[in-house]
């Protein structure tokens, strides 16, 4: 059982090597952030896309398309409503590294017509530009809707030049991706027993706390989504490329041939490491970091401070770096690794405390 994995991980302060210290960007319970991370090779001030660079890719084949979630890990703001971020603008710009952006539902770029506010995630160019100039080929993936990610994707100056295709929910749910004949390692596709408890646990458990949620957040002002659970909109779309040479035919130039990302970069979801560790065939790579006001492993929100290594780098970019360069193989040796030692700690304490 891997629940909750994702809050049990944490970034190490030991003296072992680099790849034990930030393996998948959360190591043991009792752990803190390193903070004196050495850095690695520099990072191009501008790139065009790449279908206009043609870099060439120096990887391994299987790791050269990476998927990228896009709240709390690219950006932060859907959590709350546009009204409610606006009473933070003051204290969002005056933080000297992000700044508070809204696309209102009339401007032309804005293909949600509908308000969006949202945050840039400190870093988030570096680490595009850093990929994208090692030939890398970026997806974004959101279960929100296409058109959300795609107004901020592609209105985002800093992000714009290096994400190839953006996949929403309408691609998530799709035909064409939930073909479980052809991927059998799908991230929803279950058992018959496994989907008779996730049915059950939507009936019983989600909806009555998403209803509950959404009833709390008229007088609180928080943005609710609803947060899937097994066999419902697994963010890792095996489908990938012909989802996104689909949306825009004109993307087969620079994606056909190439192989579906084994790399998701995400924010604190637990749903996303089960269905990496149970397949076995890719890999989430978590870009949360431990945050100075508190010993918790947390994502991104417009307020939370990015914490930086000694050199400068931030270390959510150094994590999810680091993790790309080891493979998706390597790291998910790695997030074995981490979730056994995990496993171990809770049986020690079980015992201590018997």
């Amino acid at each position: 059982m891997v629940t909750g994995l994702f809050d049990k991980f944490k970034p190490s302060r030991s003296t072992t090597s680099d790849v034990d210290k930030i393996s998948s960007g959360r190591v043991s319970k009792k752990s803190r952030a390193n903070k004196s991370i050495e850095t690695r090779g520099p990072s191009r001030s501008d790139i065009k896309t790449l279908s206009k660079a043609n870099i060439r890719f120096q990887g391994n084949p299987e790791d050269r398309v990476i998927i990228f979630d896009v709240d709390e890990t690219l950006v932060a703001g859907d959590k709350m409503s546009p009204k409610k971020l606006k009473k933070l603008s003051k204290q969002i710009n005056s933080m000297g590294d992000r700044k508070l952006v809204t696309i209102k539902a009339d401007d032309p770029r804005n293909t949600l017509k509908e308000d969006i506010s949202y945050v840039l995630r400190p870093g988030v160019k570096e680490v595009l530009q850093d990929l994208t100039s090692k030939g890398y080929i970026i997806i974004a993936s959101t279960r929100n809707y296409r058109e959300y990610g795609k107004t901020i994707v592609n209105s985002d100056p800093s992000i714009k030049p290096y994400i190839t295709a953006t996949l929403g929910r309408e691609d998530l749910e799709s035909d064409l991706n939930k073909d479980f004949t052809k991927f059998p390692d799908h991230p929803d596709n279950l058992g018959l027993i496994t989907k008779i408890k996730a049915t059950a646990h939507k009936v019983f458990v989600a909806s009555p706390s998403f209803a509950f949620s959404k009833v709390k957040s008229f007088f609180t002002g928080e943005n609710v989504r609803w947060s899937p659970g097994q066999g419902e909109l697994g963010k890792h779309p095996p489908a990938m490329i012909d989802l996104a040479i689909a949306q825009d035919p004109s993307k087969a130039a620079v994606l056909k041939g190439l192989k579906p990302s084994r790399i998701l970069v995400d924010n604190k979801a637990e749903r996303e490491t089960t269905d990496s560790l149970k397949s076995g065939t890719w890999v989430e790579i978590s870009p949360n970091v431990v945050r100075e006001e508190g010993d918790e492993v947390t994502e991104f929100t417009p307020t939370s401070v990015e914490p930086k290594t000694a050199d400068g780098e931030y270390v959510w970019v150094k994590q999810v770096k680091d993790g790309i360069e080891r493979g998706w193989k390597k790291q998910l040796e790695l997030l074995k690794q981490a979730k056994d030692a995990d496993e171990v700690a809770r049986q020690d304490e079980l015992k201590l405390a018997a």
